[in-house]
């Protein structure tokens, strides 16, 4: 039995910035690792070096710096033999257009329409709506899929994955068979593993 061990990268400076209450849209924003972050991610190393469950033997992660950089700490608390893989761009996180990097402030007060219509106002976590130039969920869980196959090609054994919120969760929903409903119920916190068996017959997209 194979498993899979996600991993949403470490704290962020986006994530820190919008935990003080300063809120900003990030999506495939680049945006590097906190020193909290980067503590985030040794501990996870360590935690998965001592699993007696789980021996990861390769790994990869999104192309987006925040999860590059994650998997680089974490791998180095691993022991060998350990692949580490091309970083995807199939795992980043979901775009959200022309409001990455913005202040959520800023971006209302130019399209007043995402925050007060309910036909666009779900656009962070929906499988219709989209940010303008963005993705929704549906598009997101797709080329997560796609991204998740070709891995499956190149691999034998324990992996992980690093990657993002909404990529972890979509990844989730399509590898159990998930309802939309369901897999927005999904929790998917900086920095704690998730592990599951290894679904190596899935949904095709």
């Amino acid at each position: 039995m194979a498993y899979v061990v996600l991993v949403r990268h470490g704290e962020s400076e986006l994530n820190a910035s919008n935990r003080r209450g300063e809120k900003y849209f990030c999506g495939q924003f680049e945006t590097p690792l906190t020193e909290r972050g980067k503590q985030q991610a040794r501990d996870v190393g360590k935690q998965l070096a001592l699993s007696t469950d789980v021996r990861i033997q390769f790994a990869v992660s999104s192309a987006l710096r925040r999860a590059v950089e994650t998997l680089q700490i974490i791998t180095s608390e691993l022991p060998p033999p350990l692949t580490i893989l091309p970083p995807l761009a199939g795992f980043n996180e979901r775009s959200l257009g022309e409001f990455e990097g913005r202040t959520e402030a800023e971006v209302y007060r130019e399209f007043p329409q995402y925050q007060d219509n309910p036909d666009l106002n779900r656009f962070r976590s929906d499988f219709h709506q989209r940010a303008p130039g963005g993705e929704n969920l549906s598009d997101v869980s797709e080329r997560v899929w796609a991204a998740w196959q070709a891995v499956q090609k190149q691999i034998s054994g324990d992996i992980l994955i690093v990657a993002h919120s909404k990529s972890i969760q979509t990844w989730l929903g399509m590898a159990q068979n998930l309802t939309t409903q369901d897999t927005l119920k999904i929790k998917v916190p900086n920095a704690s593993p998730i592990i599951v068996v290894s679904p190596r017959i899935g949904p095709s997209v």
